[in-house]
């Protein structure tokens, strides 16, 4: 069993249901259809001090004009860099604490798949096409944890202009730290 500090929630304020930004707060751009092929970016959530995230279920929203095609990244070509899903120190690029996808980037919408995610489809046939590819962290047992010194981050590094809009969300909780030096308890769920 993971061991974690003691913490608290009690409220649905502590419910988290919020887009990944630039900024890792709400204030920052959240749509990912940006051209990161020179300036490597990443879309993140970080818990203020004090603040622990057990994060639930993590979603990606794809939009694009034509079909989707499980060997491209939307209706564009596969990716060549590819999106990374990491568990990081908090500022900055570097420190990686936990790699989501085993050092495999997704390059592809096939690639969603091959990773866990539950991939479903907007087939109406009407106006653009939709994806949304689902990651339930809490299916493997335990929600993914966040401490205050670090983030989760998505690193985009492609030319994603070709798609109509690109968004990465998270749900969980957000609880406090009950202590200020936190002795490690096991608790189950």
């Amino acid at each position: 069993m993971a061991e974690i500090p003691h913490i608290g929630y009690d409220s649905a304020a502590d419910q988290i249901f919020r887009f990944l930004s630039t900024t890792g707060a709400t204030n920052g751009a959240k749509n990912a259809n940006g051209d990161y092929t020179l300036t490597p970016t990443q879309f993140f959530i970080i818990p203020a001090p004090g603040e622990v995230f057990l994060l639930n279920q993590f979603t990606v929203y794809i939009e694009d004009t034509n079909d989707f095609r499980g060997d491209f990244y939307g209706d564009t070509a596969p990716l060549s860099a590819g999106i990374d899903m990491k568990i990081q120190v908090a500022f900055g690029f570097g420190g990686s604490i936990f790699d989501f996808l085993d050092k495999e980037p997704i390059k592809t919408v096939n690639d969603w798949l091959k990773h866990g995610f539950k991939v479903d489809y907007d087939i109406t046939g009407f106006g653009n096409r939709a994806m949304a590819a689902t990651y339930n962290f809490t299916a493997s047992g335990k929600p993914a944890v966040i401490r205050d010194n670090q983030k989760f981050a998505v690193t985009v590094q492609d030319d994603l202009t070709g798609l109509v809009a690109h968004y990465f969300s998270i749900r969980g909780v957000k609880a406090t730290m009950k202590n200020s030096a936190p002795s490690p308890v096991t608790f189950t769920y």
